[in-house]
């Protein structure tokens, strides 16, 4: 049986009524890119709250070290952070009916809350975890409680 596992992600399709009182400001990042302000790019990505709420000292030094390798290619060109489909991802997935599993941190966009709740309400194969105390990078934070949340699903 074929099965999902979505992380803090967003999905093509769906438009969310929350708002993202984080939102990442691509623009901003992406003139920093361009402008070859690579120090200065990765510096404000780790103050970003996304990469703050829910993190521990360990975690955040682990981001970090990731983060030194990051040369933002993906801002440089074209079609860099252009993440639209030509057909709608959500109605597709709700259409197939594959058992979806949802994991989001407490700190998590309100929009990606949103997604998962209704998501769920559609079919009683998918399942949503919300970990305390993790933000959006709870698979890197709080590693443990991700792992044993896939592994019951996918029991």
């Amino acid at each position: 049986m074929q099965k999902l596992i979505i992380c803090g992600g967003v999905m093509d399709g769906f438009i969310a009524e929350s708002i993202d009182h984080h939102a990442i400001d691509l623009q901003h990042f992406k003139s920093l890119a361009l402008a070859g302000e690579i120090t200065a790019l990765r510096r404000e990505w780790l103050q970003h709250p996304y990469c703050c709420l829910g993190m521990d000292a360990q975690a955040k030094a682990h981001l970090s070290a990731i983060t030194e390798h990051y040369y933002a290619n993906d801002l440089t060109i074209e079609a860099g952070h252009n993440f639209t489909f030509d057909e709608n991802v959500y109605a597709q997935l709700v259409k197939a009916q594959i058992p979806t599993l949802f994991i989001n941190g407490e700190y998590e966009a309100p929009p990606r809350i949103e997604l998962a709740h209704q998501y769920i309400s559609r079919s009683s194969t998918h399942r949503s975890v919300v970990v305390p105390g993790a933000g959006h990078m709870a698979v890197l934070s709080h590693s443990q409680p991700v792992a044993d949340a896939i592994r019951e699903f996918c029991l």
